[in-house]
């Protein structure tokens, strides 16, 4: 099972998002995020995360919630 995390940079009433830029997902925009590495926890993904695609360094996070999807292979 794969694992990702996500997270939404808020500063006032503003949200960071990201225009993504890989072919499968070009034009998307999305939160920052991405895949759980083996041993890493949701909150130390995130972190890295964070500083791999906008260069911000931070070690404050809160977790809101979990989201599941269900992908049907056709």
């Amino acid at each position: 099972m794969l694992q990702y995390a996500i997270c939404f940079i808020k500063r006032g009433n503003k949200i960071l998002m990201l225009n993504r830029q890989s072919p499968l997902w070009m034009g998307m925009w999305n939160g920052v995020g991405g895949k759980i590495e083996e041993n890493e926890s949701p909150a130390a993904c995130i972190i890295r995360e964070i500083k791999e695609e906008t260069a911000i360094v931070t070690d404050d996070v809160e977790f809101k919630g979990n989201v599941c999807w269900v992908v049907k292979k056709v």
